[in-house]
Order: C-alpha cells, then sequence, then structure tokens
C-alpha cells in the first residue's frame, strides 16, 4: 500500500513544460514598448513617403520650368533678342548715339519683363527662379542706364557687369534651363 500512496502523493510528470503566461503587469509594459515605436516607425514612413512625393513633383528651384511661362519667356526673349540687335549702334558712333541706343536696347528688355510679368504673380512665383530672374534683368538695364547717363554726358565709365555671390548675373541669367540668353550688345559696352 504503501507504493499506492506514495505514487498518489506525487505529482504527475507533464509531458509538455507548462506555457508561461504572461502577466497583466508584463502585458501592459509591453505595449508601452511596442506601441510607440510602432508609431514612430509609422510617422517615419508616412514622411519618408511624402517626402519622396514631394521630390518626385517638385519644381527645380534652379530652372524656369512652367510651360507656359517657358513658351512666353522664350517667345518675349526672342522679340527683345531681335530688337537689341536692330538697336545696336554703329562702332564709330558719338556718345550721344550710342546712349540712345543703349535706351533703345533697355526699352526692349523692359517690354519682356513686362511682357513676361502679364503671367500674374501667382504663376511666375511658383516657378521659383523667374522672380529673381526678372529682376536680374531689371538690374541689368538699371546699371545700363546709369552708363548710358554717363556717355550722354560724355563722361564714359567703364561698364561693369553687376554681380551676386561674385557671379555676374549675366551668368545666372543664362543658366535657368530656357532659350534665352543675355544677348552680348547687353553686356559688352565700350
Amino acid at each position: 500500500m504503501a507504493s499506492v500512496t506514495d505514487d498518489m502523493s506525487r505529482p504527475p510528470i507533464p509531458s509538455e513544460p507548462p506555457k508561461r503566461r504572461r502577466s497583466r503587469r508584463q502585458r501592459w509594459v509591453l505595449a508601452l514598448v511596442i506601441i510607440p515605436v510602432a508609431a514612430v516607425l509609422g510617422a517615419f514612413l508616412i514622411a519618408s513617403l511624402i517626402g519622396l512625393w514631394r521630390f518626385m513633383n517638385h519644381d527645380r528651384p534652379e530652372l524656369i520650368d512652367d510651360p507656359q511661362v517657358v513658351s512666353t519667356t522664350e517667345s518675349a526673349c526672342s522679340t527683345m533678342t531681335h530688337a537689341v540687335q536692330q538697336s545696336a549702334a554703329p562702332l564709330n558712333a558719338t556718345n550721344a548715339t550710342k546712349a540712345r541706343a543703349i535706351q533703345e536696347q533697355n526699352n526692349a528688355v523692359a517690354a519682356m519683363i513686362r511682357t513676361i510679368r502679364l503671367l500674374g504673380s501667382d504663376r511666375l512665383d511658383n516657378d521659383r527662379p523667374t522672380p529673381s530672374w526678372l529682376a536680374d534683368w531689371q538690374t541689368l538695364i538699371d546699371q545700363r542706364a546709369r552708363y548710358a547717363r554717363n556717355l550722354d554726358r560724355n563722361r564714359p565709365t567703364p561698364f561693369v557687369i553687376p554681380t551676386v555671390e561674385g557671379r555676374p548675373i549675366s551668368e545666372r541669367m543664362n543658366d535657368v534651363g530656357i532659350s534665352c540668353t543675355v544677348p552680348p550688345a547687353l553686356t559688352d559696352l565700350r
């Protein structure tokens, strides 16, 4: 009988180890760790996707690339370039004649600027380099006007192309991705 009693007092040997159940506290701690990590990773993924979408659909800030701005600008620039070439003073012209030619050329550039501005500030501002590109054209004709006034008064001074960060604005004006370059007649003043 002793053997029967001994067998009954021993617990049965389980065939599998018992599964450990997590306590309620452990589950809360685990949730408090996993949820913030998942939220941060989710926010990072969403921000990355938004950034990728913006990159794929961005306005290249160094280029004029709005089709309507490009078309209008290239057309107005072609008209301006032709007028500038037609208005050039002969090499042996008097200072007063050269000054009048410079003013006529400046008028052609001003007409180009006005034509492009007719597109409206919203459209131009949304094509990033356009406002500064137009400002560079205005700066160039302002500098040329000062030069012409000095010529007209028979006090010629050397013409210096304005610079921004050490770079002539004419270079910057030519690097906006459109078929419009500064005609040499506007910068080669003697």
